[in-house]
């Protein structure tokens, strides 16, 4: 076999049949390892209960066999996920017990994304609870967030320790439990989002229909580092809500989230920001136009450094029907002059969309034409893109492509698009692209002046993926006694610090090299003169 080359990897499909015409698939996401995990609901033909699953896709391309998160004991619904930046994660789910009331469960997995024998049960059991989110600090706590059918309903929350053991949450108020944020004369309250900071302060988004007004109102709430509630949760400015709320962290720990709202009967694709320490907006940017009466559900998508494109179908069900995005800088404000640009247009049948804004500016659009194939393009960061008929078409089996497609995007920059596809005799598969992008190591540098007889140092460096890193150093020309001497480590993404090998070292010229091999077999080489004067 030859060497590793960028590009999209051939189509993954993952087991003969995946499930029933109630397979879902519910979320992609791609560790720091490059590894894409799908998580979704399926209905167990042993049991006859639904039960949530997990997929992987190796940046390889190869696929993991699916494997169960919950158990027989009853139905399950609902999963969401969340990971750190090593990798850790965890996973809640809503599952039956033999009273049908709905608990919150909760299950931890590894960098490798192996799951944890332990399930912790985080509700009582005692009073149906849905719809839960979950997110995980730096430490291992996980805060749970979720919906308890009470009258009215209830937004719970809670602080787990990595042990499974509840972390009290302050201040009590007397009027209700410190960990009910919806208001009691409320008549809805629902589609909580948690989202968590490596230092440990929560962010907490939901929805809520406030008495005497028809619409949900969004509002956020946070829980600090200290462990305390803010009991006087913020409401979102915007027009009437309509439906199709997404949000996603930046690296920073501010929270954006997208929407649509209806503003003299049509459709607005909505954006706002949620601050780090869990303030909102003052204002609420509109980005698209209100002539088109239907639109699709927007899809957010946000890079490391926080700036975000959304996208989104301009008249859903018309002749044509656009695909369309929108950016916002690294502050969630609207960028200056793009506009809203239209990716697709003479375009008919039903159409989807999704986006991704890579680190570099690009943009990243798939979507479903009719029900026979998935299209795809790339936007540059000036927003050039190929013109209609151009578009890459990246389904090769006949058949039916029934989900809308999925992207996702890791830290190391790895893309990954997937969607369900029926084949002949009604097996239902999950299809996923994988985008292997070529790593890059940059920022070489030496913390401390080496000397001679010095028998290790450290090199300090930046690369944009993780994986095995080779640090060789060796006499820039034969007048520098030395032997070469390698050190291999595993670095993750970003900034590294690696421990290597100088024995020997004398006065001189050297020359060290970074090799560094990701996940997927691309490799990225870079070479750095040292000096030692004594």
């Amino acid at each position: 076999m030859g060497a590793a080359k960028p590009g999209w990897l051939t189509r993954s499909v993952l087991g003969a049949t995946i499930g029933g015409s109630d397979t879902t698939l519910v979320s992609a996401r791609v560790l720091p390892n490059g590894t894409t995990m799908l998580l979704y609901n399926d209905l167990d033909s042993v049991s006859g209960k639904t039960r949530i699953r997990i997929a992987q896709v190796q940046p390889n391309g190869r696929a993991v066999a699916p494997y169960f998160v919950s158990d027989t004991s009853g139905s399950a619904s609902d999963p969401a996920i969340t990971f750190d930046k090593t990798g850790n994660g965890a996973i809640v789910y809503s599952q039956k017990n033999v009273s049908n009331k709905g608990v919150i469960k909760l299950r931890r997995f590894s960098p490798k994304g192996v799951l944890n024998a332990v399930t912790t049960a985080v509700s009582s059991g005692l009073i149906d609870a849905t719809q839960p989110s979950v997110g995980l600090d730096g430490y291992g706590v996980a805060t749970v967030a979720w919906i308890e059918a009470s009258t009215p309903a209830s937004l719970i929350t809670k602080r787990l320790d990595q042990a499974g053991a509840e972390i009290p949450l302050g201040p009590v108020s007397p009027a209700r439990a410190a960990t009910d944020y919806c208001r009691s004369d409320s008549t809805s309250c629902s589609h909580p989002l948690v989202f968590s900071k490596a230092t440990g302060a929560s962010t907490i988004v939901w929805l809520e229909t406030l008495k005497d007004t028809l619409a949900p109102s969004i509002r956020t709430t946070q829980i600090t580092q200290g462990d305390e509630v803010d009991l006087t949760p913020q409401k979102i400015l915007t027009s009437t809500y309509d439906s199709g709320l997404q949000a996603k962290m930046t690296a920073a720990g501010a929270v954006q989230l997208v929407w649509l709202s209806l503003s003299g009967g049509n459709h607005q694709v909505v954006a706002a920001r949620i601050t780090t320490g869990g303030d909102a907006p003052a204002s609420v940017p509109s980005l698209s136009n209100a002539t088109t009466a239907v639109k699709s559900a927007p899809v957010l998508s946000v890079n490391a450094s926080g700036a975000a494109v959304v996208t989104w179908v301009d008249g859903v069900g018309a002749t044509p029907s656009k695909v369309t995005y929108s950016r916002l800088t690294s502050s969630g404000a609207k960028v200056v002059g793009s506009g809203q640009q239209v990716v697709s247009g003479n375009f008919s049948g039903s159409v989807t969309a999704a986006g991704l804004l890579s680190n570099s500016g690009s943009v990243s659009l798939f979507w479903r034409n009719l029900t026979t194939e998935i299209r795809y393009t790339t936007a540059s960061s000036k927003d050039v893109y190929k013109p209609h008929g151009l578009y890459a078409t990246l389904v090769v089996p006949t058949g039916l492509h029934d989900g809308t497609p999925v992207l996702a995007t890791g830290a190391d920059g790895t893309v990954s698009a997937t969607w369900l596809y029926t084949a002949a005799g009604s097996q239902r598969r999950f299809i996923t692209q994988v985008l292997r992008t070529s790593p890059k190591v940059s920022s070489v540098k030496f913390p401390a002046k080496l000397k001679s007889r010095q028998r290790n140092a450290l090199i300090k460096f930046t690369s944009t993926k993780g994986g095995s890193a080779l640090i060789t150093i060796e006499g820039a020309s034969r007048s520098v006694r030395f032997r070469k001497a390698s050190t291999r480590a595993a670095v993750l993404s970003g900034s590294s610090t690696v421990r290597f090998n100088t024995k020997g070292l004398v006065k001189g010229i050297y020359r060290v090299t970074i090799v560094l091999v990701d996940a997927a077999g691309l490799s990225a080489t870079k070479t750095t003169k040292l000096i030692v004067t004594h």
